[in-house]
């Protein structure tokens, strides 16, 4: 009898041996919770969806929907452009980007098919924050990949002072071109007597997105006649602020009305008027 327990036993113990084996090896970074990090920059960490999860995220998802399972990491802001991409891994993935932490993801960015059938993306980062990275796949699928992380240098706006126009007697349209180097610039003019300006207008394109020169003016008003101003354009994103080239311009001068003058006949004819004028009132008083 003690023979059949062991029997029964046996197969009982190893079923349960297996079951405690593959409850341990799940898979690492499902939940967000877990996410593994901080990573170095620049670094490059294999891993794997294999066996993950499908993540519940805000709305279902970021940049690109999320509807395959997918792992997570985590990496400290530089302050600078970041970059996160899948490229060369070996299966269609999705990549999403989160800041806020794990109880209040906020949607950073995300992609779907950046080089070929991986997924990378670009993003301003705020030095020392956190950012969680959701490693997923298109539709269902799952598999393993190498994630990059990496940073771009930091990019100014360009700033280009350019010749005043419509310069009159006590204003003048201040001009320049701007390059926002793919982030929100915003631009504004100083301007005065001399190199240290004093005053500042915003320009009537205040706020220059994109990646090409952007033509941007602001009308002063107000000023001296016959006066040199000194003007430049400034510049300002997340990365940095630029002052384009100082200039001049100078004001027109303003002129007297001159005031007419008579002939010595019209002085004549003048005294004349005056003369009968003068006789005719004494005769009117007379009579």
């Amino acid at each position: 009898m003690l023979k059949n327990l062991n029997l029964w036993l046996f197969p009982t113990f190893i079923f349960f041996c297996l079951l405690f084996i593959t409850a341990g090896t799940a898979t690492a970074a499902d939940l967000c919770a877990d996410a593994v990090g901080p990573l170095p920059v620049p670094s490059v960490t294999a891993g794997t969806t294999i066996g993950a999860t499908v993540d519940a995220v805000p709305g279902g998802l970021c940049g690109t929907s999320v509807t395959a399972p997918g792992v997570w990491y985590m990496v400290i802001g530089t302050g600078g452009v970041m970059t996160v991409d899948t490229c060369g891994s070996a299966y269609d993935s999705k990549l999403s980007v989160f800041s806020g932490g794990c109880a209040v993801l906020t949607c950073v960015g995300g992609n779907d098919d950046y080089c070929g059938l991986q997924s990378g993306l670009s993003f301003d980062s705020v030095a020392g924050v956190e950012y969680l990275i959701l490693v997923h796949g298109f539709a269902t699928a799952t598999g393993s990949f190498n994630l990059n992380i990496g940073s771009a240098p930091s990019t100014a706006p360009l700033s280009t002072t350019q010749t005043a126009t419509s310069v009159i007697i006590t204003s003048a349209t201040l001009n320049g071109l701007v390059n926002a180097n793919g982030k929100d610039a915003t631009v504004t003019f100083e301007y005065g007597l001399d190199t240290s300006y004093g005053s500042i207008v915003a320009a009537d394109q205040n706020l220059v997105t994109g990646s090409t020169d952007t033509a941007v003016s602001a009308a002063v008003a107000n000023l001296s006649p016959g006066t040199v101003y000194h003007f430049r354009v400034v510049a300002q994103n997340s990365s940095g602020t630029t002052n384009g080239d100082d200039m001049t311009f100078t004001t027109a001068a303003a002129t007297q009305t001159a005031i007419p003058t008579l002939s010595e006949w019209g002085m004549i004819f003048m005294s004349l008027m005056l003369a009968g004028s003068a006789f005719w009132m004494m005769r009117r008083r007379i009579s």
